[in-house]
């Protein structure tokens, strides 16, 4: 029988490149319901990137969004992963934080 468990996943950009924000576990299948990227910079604006790896490549999800200072973008659509997946967002370090609302079914 499948267990399904709600996941929340979070980190800030920590080096410009690509920073994960979530692994799939091994054995298990995901989905992103969310992810929530908030401008933290003190001026300016921030560009991002997201990404999925299926451990192979980085397939781009959106490419060089603009945040504007104190503003966030929400991708909103489900991303479904499967295990060892991972979910990356690039920028320049310090500038931007991400938040991932995830079902986790193992």
């Amino acid at each position: 029988m499948a267990v399904h468990s709600f996941k929340n996943a979070g980190a800030g950009v920590a080096i410009s490149g690509a920073t994960i924000i979530y692994s799939c576990p091994g054995s298990t299948q995901a989905t992103v319901h969310s992810l929530s990227i908030a401008n933290v910079k003190s001026s300016g604006s921030a560009a991002i990137s997201i990404y999925l790896n299926d451990g192979g490549y980085d397939w781009t999800i959106l490419k060089d969004a603009v945040i504007e200072e104190g503003n966030s973008l929400v991708w909103d659509k489900p991303i479904n992963l499967t295990d060892t997946d991972l979910i990356k967002v690039a920028g320049v370090a310090g500038e931007v934080e991400a938040f991932a609302s995830i079902l986790e079914i193992s």
